[in-house]
């Protein structure tokens, strides 16, 4: 057909999505492993390639705060209802070294079998939106405040 211009999907690489940021002129860096490191609305995001044959998008993003332990259970609440509600982003929680709650989410696509770039883009701006949007609804959570210290008493 006139006009018809299918592309066929190409082999997935970490370096067709660098392409991509550099055709949108964002700043973004790569580290040794070829992954990349990029920072929208103050989210760090790491666009990565893994699995046997490198086939796999891995695209995480990491919150820009850390909450209060106190804060857990309101977290768990919201990201399971986000989990129960929207498809993607996966979130997690977890509790760092100094006890603060650290949140991270993730879109993982497997393109063993190809993926042309409109796709990839697509790809890569979905999980980024949809990733800023779940990172957006969480800073309008009402967080508990951390607890105060114990004071100790002032013989000690």
């Amino acid at each position: 057909m006139e006009g018809n211009c299918m592309t066929v999907p190409e082999f997935f690489s970490i370096d067709r999505v660098a392409a991509y940021f550099d055709r949108q002129d964002y700043n973004y860096l790569t580290d040794n492993d070829g992954d990349i490191h990029i920072n929208f609305d103050g989210i760090s995001f790491l666009l990565l390639s893994t699995g046997q044959i490198r086939e796999i998008l891995a695209i995480r993003a990491q919150w820009d705060k850390k909450a209060p332990i106190e804060a857990r259970g309101t977290l768990f609440e919201f990201i399971n209802k986000w989990h129960s509600e929207k498809l993607f982003p996966k979130a997690d929680l977890q509790v760092n070294d100094e006890g603060k709650l650290e949140v991270g989410c993730e879109v993982n696509t497997d393109l063993e079998h190809g993926v042309t770039d409109q796709q990839l883009e697509l790809l890569v701006d979905c999980a980024i939106t949809t990733s800023l949007s779940f990172f957006t609804e969480l800073n309008n959570l009402d967080l508990p405040a951390p607890e105060e210290p114990k004071k100790s008493p002032w013989w000690r």
